[in-house]
């Protein structure tokens, strides 16, 4: 019933954005159809401290078989409403169903003029829990992006997605949670391919059963792409993240900024070079053995022959660097050197 309840209100709500003038386009694609669907698992690992078992006690951990055999019934619906002007309203709809479970998957997408948005409903009854060994749920993921052009080439951007699962029961590992996705800033295009944004991303993790599992992540991103001649292209990208994962001792706190530059140029009619440096750079309000400030530097370059159409054939030299913040861990210091060959054939 409450599943039902989340379609009808979807459905309608969407229906009253909808534009008048829209038509219909292609009549309903429907397919049916039987399937069989058959896994066996005979070995896996449980929740068990390997660490006390002596070697020949690995048998402990054989458990009987996991056993997915069912035949299925499967059933697909997709529709599209187009006007004149783009806008589009599609509804596609997914169905199987066997003795072990049903799952009905049920997509919504509307597009008007600079404005995007889409819902996907995702439910599941387990009807056998014996045999799958599965949860039932119900997940909705509700998407929205609009991207008006404010002046020439200057964009407004703004995205949001709300996700929301609840399973049937819930374990040390399945949970119950919401979660939120903001994003809003300003994207500046040039020509063709150059391109200035930043943006600013929020992402808000709430799970009911557990406040340790909260987070909050605030990411401001810069992204820069640049080609003043048709043979050379430059890009970067960086990317700053403050995590509060709201954890006591401030436990897994943390800030992490991850630059990426890379330059792409044409040498001749049959040589072009990548130049790639990707830095990361992560320090933690608590640190401990796993959790540690460091750095970590990789510079590569890729020189690439074209042969032919169908052969390429590449010599990829790289150096990569890794500095632990603090003297207590610079035992994890290195410094790597590598050379790569290779070919790439298409046929």
């Amino acid at each position: 019933m409450f599943s039902s309840r989340i379609l009808f209100l979807t459905v309608s709500c969407l229906f009253l954005f909808c534009e008048p003038n829209l038509y219909a386009g292609d009549n309903p694609d429907i397919t049916v159809g039987l399937s069989h669907d058959k896994m066996t698992q005979g070995y896996y690992l449980t929740l068990v401290d390997t660490l006390a078992l002596d070697e020949d006690s690995l048998s402990t951990l054989k458990q009987n078989s996991d056993e997915l055999d069912a035949t299925r019934l499967r059933a697909t619906l997709e529709w599209n409403r187009i006007s004149d002007g783009g806008n589009s309203f599609r509804i596609d709809n997914s169905f199987t169903g066997s003795h072990e479970d049903i799952r009905n998957t049920l997509g919504l997408r509307y597009k008007y003029r600079s404005l995007r948005f889409s819902n996907v409903l995702d439910t599941r009854a387990v009807l056998d829990t014996d045999s799958s060994g599965r949860n039932g749920y119900i997940s909705n993921v509700t998407e929205a992006r609009l991207k008006p052009e404010l002046s020439d080439g200057l964009f407004l951007v703004a995205r949001d997605v709300f996700e929301v699962l609840r399973y049937d029961g819930t374990g040390e590992f399945i949970y119950d949670y919401n979660y939120n996705k903001f994003t809003v800033g300003f994207e500046r295009q040039f020509g063709w391919t150059d391109l200035f944004s930043l943006t600013y991303r929020n992402d808000t993790r709430n799970v009911p059963d557990s406040s340790r599992l909260d987070l909050t992540k605030h990411r401001f991103r810069l992204q820069f792409d640049w080609s003043p001649i048709a043979a050379i292209n430059m890009r970067l990208n960086d990317e700053l993240t403050r995590l509060l994962a709201e954890k006591e001792d401030n436990l897994d706190d943390s800030w992490e900024n991850y630059l990426e530059i890379e330059l792409y140029t044409i040498l001749s009619q049959s040589w072009y070079a990548t130049l790639r440096n990707q830095m990361e750079y992560i320090a933690y309000d608590t640190q401990d053995v796993v959790n540690f400030d460091y750095v970590y530097n990789i510079t590569e370059l890729k020189a690439t022959r074209t042969v032919s159409d169908e052969l390429q054939i590449f010599e990829k030299p790289s150096i990569s660097v890794f500095w632990s913040q603090r003297s207590d861990y610079e035992q994890q210091d290195y410094v790597q050197s590598d050379i790569e060959y290779g070919f790439d054939l298409s046929v």
